[in-house]
């Protein structure tokens, strides 16, 4: 081959490993994984919906939203599960950042970012890709990690949340958080119990 055609066909073949991934490609990934995703044309991304074992969402369902969406003309894709925890009435939002923070230094892979408009934090995990490539195998470890991950460790951000307390040994438990008494609920526990509370009500009314 003469080396001016040589010479057009690698600047050829380097354009074309070079070209960032579509939508239409990462569709075909997401198809291979065998995960069912719908494409949300408003906003130029895929949504999914999985089921969890620990985590809750909002309306206390065991249910986990997650997008998958290009970004900077296909060189850069995000893994998202969005507003999956709310700090607006939290009073422990220096203890729900540590959790977050300290569940990316373990994991290395998931992080969180806070939404300061909304107040809402979103799992991410972010992918790199200018002129690599990116494999059905890839997209379905990435999408099953951060459901994995998101649900492992929905305790010990969920307790960090609601009490201040950070607690990595709750990571993969199921915990029931103890509600808060209301102001009737410490009144009878202060007069010795429900039973008290009604033996004091009896001799009331007789005498």
């Amino acid at each position: 081959m003469h080396y001016e055609h040589w010479h057009v066909a690698k600047r050829l073949q380097r354009i074309e490993i070079s070209m960032p991934l579509s939508n239409q490609k990462l569709e075909s990934l997401l198809r291979k994984s065998g995960c069912k995703f719908s494409f949300d044309t408003t906003c130029e991304r895929f949504c999914a919906r999985f089921h969890t074992k620990l985590f809750r969402n909002s309306k206390g369902e065991s249910q986990l939203d997650l997008i998958v969406k290009l970004v900077e003309d296909g060189a850069f894709i995000r893994f998202l599960c969005p507003e999956i925890y709310s700090l607006k009435d939290c009073k422990f939002k220096g203890a729900a950042f540590q959790a977050t923070l300290q569940m990316a230094w373990i994991t290395k892979a998931l992080s969180y970012e806070f939404d300061s408009e909304s107040e809402n934090l979103w799992a991410v995990i972010d992918l790199p890709l200018e002129d690599g490539t990116l494999t059905a195998q890839q997209v379905e470890r990435i999408l099953q990690m951060m459901v994995d991950l998101v649900d492992e460790y929905h305790p010990v951000i969920h307790h960090a949340i609601v009490s201040g307390e950070i607690n990595l040994r709750l990571a993969g438990t199921a915990t029931t958080e103890t509600p808060v008494p209301t102001e009737v609920e410490a009144l009878v526990a202060k007069l010795g119990g429900i039973d008290k509370v009604r033996k004091l009500a009896q001799e009331s009314g007789a005498a």
